[in-house]
């Protein structure tokens, strides 16, 4: 067989692997950012402009990175801004901006998501999700809520820094 035969065999082979369709990009809050129980979050995201139709938006929480143990659909079927396809400069892209109530009973490290619904007018209707992204909740708030638990702790400290003098 000849080299020119392998090569775009193997060629065609590989592009065959990447036909994947891309997901929302979560912009804001950042990777690994601190969020506060039972307060309102507001969430920055790009997608990709697939044409005019139906865009909604779903965000989940999930226990792990692997997106397999929910803990909470936050919205569902939220509307967005459409795509557009007519005109010369069309952008790939468009942004939206969704604010989500955090659940009170966050205690640890969890991981959104958005899961975009699109509907086209030419009846294709692609499901796509964003990357997880790592969040956790604000440490003032695992705290002891009683003050007179935490002036203990610190009268201990204070006994317990005499003592070592």
């Amino acid at each position: 067989m000849s080299l020119l035969f392998r090569f775009t065999v193997l060629a065609s082979l590989m592009l065959a692997l990447t036909s994947a369709q891309v997901g929302p990009v979560i912009t804001d809050p950042p990777n690994n950012a601190t969020v506060s129980p039972g307060k309102t979050l507001s969430v920055a995201y790009a997608y990709p402009n697939l044409g005019p139709g139906t865009y909604t938006v779903d965000v989940n929480i999930w226990q792990d990175a692997a997106v397999s143990q929910l803990i909470q659909n936050l919205r569902t079927g939220v509307s967005v801004p459409a795509g557009i396809s007519n005109g010369t400069n069309n952008a790939f892209n468009t942004s939206a901006t969704i604010k989500v109530d955090m659940p009170s009973n966050l205690t640890d490290t969890f991981y959104l998501t958005l899961h975009q619904h699109v509907e086209t007018q030419n009846g294709q209707a692609p499901t796509v999700r964003s990357a997880p992204l790592m969040l956790h909740s604000a440490a003032m708030s695992n705290l002891p809520n009683s003050f007179s638990v935490l002036l203990a702790v610190a009268f201990g400290v204070l006994g317990f820094s005499f003592l070592a003098m």
